[in-house]
């Protein structure tokens, strides 16, 4: 139901360009805290009966992939628990900010996952299965529910932790970008959850790579004319208004030079070839709408 509430939120486009509208994120966060409330008071059985969807339902479609995905990812862990010792593939240190077994173990499940990605969804899938599943783990924990172990690090460490994981198999800021563009906006509706149940804001961090995942999403879109050029213009003025202006500056400037001047890195090895022509193109279109500062910090030398 997680991943269903998730793939609820904005707009869906079908196979023949038929756009569903989805329910606000605001709505969907709500959604989902519920949800995470009445499981632990027992309403769970009764109140949350799987809907049945009509064929081509595109937000049911993507919810069956990431929940897919994101058991493929809690079997990868565990895989990885009993093998990454004997396979030289995931022979690998833990990352410096925390060591141990199951840090190892959330490493070699990514890699695991990458190695047998398919071609059609390359890594995108994988990941956003991966981080939902960790976040769904750090909604249990802020209702209190304690899992055995001692060995996994803190919640908010392990979702960074899966991050780096990735970024270091892709070699770039660039394939990164690329290829967590659908898992890192799951990532961020889980947080705004965690954030309701722990009774704060639920206001998250405007990360530049939020930002940059958000822009690339509407790029990508309006490049491969899923979406039409004036909600192509009206959702990116909304994705940079009220950003820290330091976020500004790193993001521009990656997308200048990976869309604008022309210097994308080499692809990341077993990636699909990427021509950034066309997202360039449409982010030049829209470059005079941009709302200041943001302007200035995506404009060519």
């Amino acid at each position: 139901m997680v991943c269903a509430l998730l793939c609820g939120a904005g707009t869906h486009t079908t196979p023949t360009h038929v756009e569903q509208p989805g329910v606000s994120r605001g709505d969907v966060s709500h959604a989902i805290s519920r949800l995470f409330l009445d499981w632990r008071a027992g309403y769970y059985a009764r109140r949350f009966l799987r809907p049945a969807s009509p064929p081509g339902d595109a937000a049911a479609e993507m919810a069956q992939k990431l929940e897919i995905h994101a058991v493929l990812f809690v079997i990868a862990h565990e895989l990885g628990n009993i093998f990454m010792e004997s396979d030289e593939a995931f022979d690998a240190a833990p990352p410096d900010q925390w060591g141990g077994a199951e840090t190892l173990a959330d490493s070699a499940a990514i890699k695991l996952l990458i190695r047998y990605a398919p071609v059609a969804d390359r890594y995108r899938s994988a990941f956003a299965g991966a981080l939902v599943a960790v976040r769904i783990f750090n909604c249990l924990e802020r209702m209190g529910i304690h899992f055995d172990g001692m060995h996994h690090p803190p919640p908010g460490i392990r979702v960074q932790l899966i991050k780096d994981a990735l970024r270091n198999e892709l070699g770039s800021d660039f394939a990164y970008t690329r290829y967590s563009v659908g898992g890192l906006a799951m990532d961020e509706y889980l947080e705004s959850v965690e954030n309701q149940l722990a009774g704060q804001t639920t206001a998250t961090a405007q990360t530049a790579e939020r930002l940059s995942a958000r822009l690339w999403m509407i790029l990508e879109a309006g490049s491969g004319k899923l979406m039409p050029p004036d909600r192509v213009r009206q959702q990116l003025v909304m994705a940079l208004e009220k950003v820290p202006e330091a976020v500004l500056r790193d993001v521009g400037a990656n997308f200048r030079r990976w869309f604008l001047d022309g210097s994308i890195p080499p692809p990341a090895p077993n990636t699909a070839p990427f021509d950034p022509t066309a997202m360039g193109e449409t982010l030049r279109s829209h470059l005079s709408q941009f709302p200041a500062p943001a302007q200035s910090f995506f404009l060519p030398a």
